[in-house]
């Protein structure tokens, strides 16, 4: 067992540690690792995986994965301290097959906002449980070609590369995204397939709750609720889409 805060992570929130946290969660691939009850300052994006803004993905880690466990989403908190410029801003980004992630909230620290809770790029496999990503931005001046929501799947490294894994099955469990401007986005390109979204809640969200790309999708017990646009806005092709 591995625990964010013998990378020196401080789970006071008084020092900015997102130098450690990365640390941290580069010893995670392919283990588990802990964050304990805190809340912990994050003024730069974390990568669960390789870092995908390298441009390229180190082959060694296609089958490592990880396991990431909170103390809870009402326990564990990770802070964006960061600033929002005119790129999307992401606290945590999901960038490897087989990651699992379990018990965070990610919201803001002060008034700079990130356009993004969590990302997923490349995330086959991946398991998503109990995470809250609140009031992230809502409507800044990005590019139309870029985006916000409380949980994104986005363009993988490299789309044209047939051979790379990509947002396939899927399962996010339990989570949240409140405040935000998307509830839950999968983007055209994120070549996103047989998804399943179990007990999610979208709530007073700025666009839609629940904005959903790909093929395949199943959505079980979820809620939508006081949000700006649909509460369900689907684009789905292949088998289609299942709802309980």
């Amino acid at each position: 067992m591995i625990y964010a805060t013998e990378f020196g992570c401080d789970p006071t929130g008084q020092t900015p540690c997102a130098a450690q946290m990365q640390q941290f969660l580069n010893a995670v691939r392919g283990k588990e690792g802990r964050i304990p009850p805190g809340t912990y300052k994050i003024e730069s994006e974390l990568y669960f995986g390789y870092d995908c803004s390298a441009g390229s993905r180190p082959s060694s880690l296609d089958a490592l994965g990880g396991r990431l466990i909170g103390g809870g989403c009402a326990n564990t908190a990770l802070l964006w301290a960061g600033t929002t410029g005119s790129t999307p801003s992401a606290v945590l980004r999901v960038s490897n097959p087989r990651c699992y992630v379990e018990g965070i909230k990610v919201a803001p620290l002060g008034t700079n906002k990130p356009d993004v809770g969590l990302v997923f790029q490349d995330a086959e496999q991946a398991v998503v449980k109990d995470v809250w990503v609140y009031n992230t931005a809502e409507g800044s001046s990005l590019a139309a070609s870029q985006v916000q929501a409380g949980f994104l799947w986005d363009t993988t490294w490299k789309a044209s590369n047939t051979t790379v894994p990509t947002n396939v099955d899927m399962r996010l469990v339990g989570c949240e995204a409140e405040s935000c401007w998307r509830g839950y986005f999968m983007r055209t390109s994120a070549r996103a397939q047989g998804v399943m979204l179990e007990c999610c809640s979208a709530k007073a969200n700025g666009g839609h709750g629940f904005h959903v790309f790909g093929t395949s999708l199943a959505m079980y017990f979820c809620r939508a609720k006081q949000n700006g646009g649909h509460a369900l806005r689907v684009g789905i092709s292949g088998p289609g889409i299942a709802i309980t």
